[in-house]
């Protein structure tokens, strides 16, 4: 089966924050402070709820038929996040692919809202089957039990691959700040081939390579 792994990375949407927690004029830094506290104050952590989840970087890799695989990265120094959606909304609608990734209790929703945002056609992520056509990678390895997930740089460590650096949701904020793009280009580009590695060991322990 033809299959496209993928990554994405976030900032907060702060022209939504502005509106929704009444910041008026304040500029991006001070608004993200802002809606940073409002979250910590709310739920005890700074991540911020999925639909204020604007997408700077995403990376894919798509697998064809018979193995062959062609590499996409998308970031948003040169990319609006509309454009980003649409030419990945455009991959995944041409191929009809299976869908890996690690992260599908964020990443899925995610990707929901910022179409909905953007206006982007998706009828992929918004189709009813789609829970059969995603494979959330790290529900799958820890039999879907919460208290047995893990993050993708320790499977990568476990299995001796090159893991990707772990960035914390503020400093990929600060990075972005500082004009730092392809740094966060090159942190989703080493995450999708780690999501891809992973999936290739997870194939062959639960029965062969190739997944029919």
């Amino acid at each position: 089966m033809n299959t496209l792994f993928f990554a994405l990375q976030t900032i907060p949407d702060t022209e939504v924050g502005r509106i929704r927690y009444q910041l008026g004029d304040l500029h991006d830094k001070g608004s993200a402070k802002a809606m940073f506290h409002h979250q910590q104050q709310q739920t005890g952590s700074c991540n911020l709820p999925h639909y204020l989840q604007k997408i700077i970087t995403l990376s894919a890799i798509y697998s064809d038929d018979q193995g062959e695989t062609t590499h996409y990265s998308w970031a948003g120094d040169v990319l609006t996040e509309k454009e980003i959606l649409q030419q990945f909304s455009q991959l995944v609608e041409k191929h009809l692919p299976r869908l890996v990734l690690w992260n599908g209790d964020f990443n899925i929703p995610v990707m929901r809202y910022r179409c909905l945002k953007n206006r982007v056609v998706s009828t992929y992520f918004f189709a009813e089957s789609e829970a059969q056509r995603v494979v959330n990678l790290q529900s799958v390895l820890s039999a879907y039990r919460v208290d047995a997930n893990t993050t993708i740089q320790n499977v990568s460590v476990l299995l001796g691959l090159k893991a990707s650096v772990s960035l914390e949701y503020q400093a990929v904020w600060k990075a972005w700040l500082a004009g730092d793009v392809a740094t966060l280009r090159l942190f989703c580009e080493q995450r999708v081939l780690n999501i891809y590695e992973i999936y290739q060991c997870y194939l062959l322990v639960k029965g062969g390579i190739f997944d029919k």
